[in-house]
């Protein structure tokens, strides 16, 4: 029977028991009007720092880049249009019954020009969300790419002592990123942090090499370059 022979005649393959075991595991049906608690003014949520990301775990997708009924076991970032992942706030249910292991925290987009007020809002569906992931058992790896005009509103809600972070880079300001780094080092306490870069080119890919950051390629670019290489 532990190879796989049965008994009573024949041969039946072993039985997969992760497969098995995410078949029979229920969805997610229900989503509550959770009030979780804060550490500012704002009563955006502060994160669980039990829950956070301790490795990024492959393969990094893009929500909204492969059909969203999948099973995904890695990790999903929101650095795509609003659009494609607005609807979490109404709907969050197909991130938590996605089987994913982490996700970089909605990147609902925060501008120079939005007012303050909009900016808090938008802050504080991104915490909310990923504050019920964590509840449901995904890990978060938070999002520092924010307009730097609202850079006070970057690490509300975040717990001191967190390590898993995650950015979007671009080429024309890493001095940016740079900034964003050193934020997550003080929050953190320590320079021994997980820290992914998302995009920026090669000037954001050498600049994670010396560092010690880990770096991916942008979708945009990527499929760029395949079609240019007659993959795509």
């Amino acid at each position: 029977k532990e190879l796989g022979f049965d008994i009573g005649g024949g041969f039946q393959q072993p039985e997969d028991e992760s497969e098995s075991e995410e078949e029979n595991e229920p969805d997610i049906l229900r989503v509550p009007d959770a009030v979780w608690g804060t550490d500012n003014d704002y009563g955006i949520p502060l994160l669980d720092l039990t829950m956070q990301a301790k490795c990024l775990e492959a393969p990094f997708a893009g929500w909204g880049t492969m059909p969203r009924k999948n099973r995904m076991t890695g990790t999903y970032h929101f650095y795509v249009e609003d659009y494609r992942f607005e609807n979490l706030w109404k709907n969050p249910l197909d991130v938590a019954n996605s089987a994913c292991a982490s996700i970089v925290e909605p990147n609902f987009s925060v501008y120079d020009d939005m007012p303050k007020a909009v900016a808090i809002w938008q802050m504080y569906r991104k915490r909310w969300l990923a504050r019920w992931y964590q509840s449901v058992g995904i890990t978060i790896f938070v999002d520092l790419n924010i307009s730097e005009k609202h850079a006070d509103l970057r690490l509300m809600g975040v717990p001191a002592g967190w390590k898993a972070y995650c950015t979007r880079a671009y080429s024309d300001r890493l001095d940016a990123t740079e900034r964003e780094y050193q934020a997550a080092v003080e929050k953190a306490g320590t320079e021994s942090i997980l820290f992914v870069v998302y995009g920026g080119g090669k000037k954001a890919e050498e600049l994670s090499k010396q560092r010690g950051w880990i770096w991916y390629q942008d979708q945009q670019s990527k499929d760029a370059g395949g079609k240019r290489n007659g993959k795509g």
